[in-house]
């Protein structure tokens, strides 16, 4: 593809306003609703039933794929085959970048595994990334404008095994699959 069609692409792809699919894993979390109680509830953003707590706790692995253009079987045939991955939670960071809230949030650490599956995705399925580095994290809540930096802070360390993959279409279909036992690495290729 010359310079010329490829812009023509970006451009064809941009007057679409298309909205991209994700994937992600989640955790089986008896008590999120007790973690996540550390954000006030006055201090919560909300716009009728969106934003305020998050409802689901869960690692994005990667946002911006192209669900349009991906073989949907064989990516769903390599989530699949990913196993559970295990972290120790002990900070609360904060997003302020947006101008309307602020996003509070666990801070993941970006262990080997969490890693891996990231650089896989990214790299074998079409995708736009709107942000240099990967940043993990499990959203706790999203907060009014400016009042996310007073829940930063260290926390009691706490294990969280994401057990679950979790890839939503930009159609806000879900498709869940559990995951294998924790091994430690994936069996997908790197």
């Amino acid at each position: 593809m010359n310079f010329t069609s490829f812009q023509n692409w970006l451009n064809e792809r941009a007057a679409q306003k298309l909205e991209y699919a994700c994937l992600m894993l989640g955790a089986n979390m008896p008590d999120w609703k007790e973690k996540i109680s550390i954000v006030k509830e006055e201090d919560l953003y909300k716009e009728g039933d969106d934003y305020g707590y998050e409802k689901e706790p869960h690692v994005t692995v990667v946002y911006g794929l192209h669900d349009d253009e991906i073989k949907e079987e064989q990516l769903l045939d390599e989530v699949e085959r990913l196993y559970p991955v295990e972290v120790t939670i002990d900070e609360i960071g904060v997003f302020d970048e947006n101008e309307d809230y602020d996003v509070v949030k666990f801070n993941v650490p970006l262990v080997e595994d969490l890693e891996d599956y990231r650089k896989h995705f990214v790299r074998y399925y079409p995708n736009t990334q709107t942000y240099d580095e990967y940043h993990p994290h499990m959203t706790i809540a999203y907060v009014k404008k400016g009042e996310g930096s007073k829940y930063a802070q260290k926390v009691e360390p706490f294990d969280v095994i994401f057990n679950k993959a979790i890839y939503s279409t930009p159609h806000e279909e879900k498709k869940i699959f559990d995951l294998g036992e924790l091994k430690g690495n994936s069996k997908i290729p790197k």
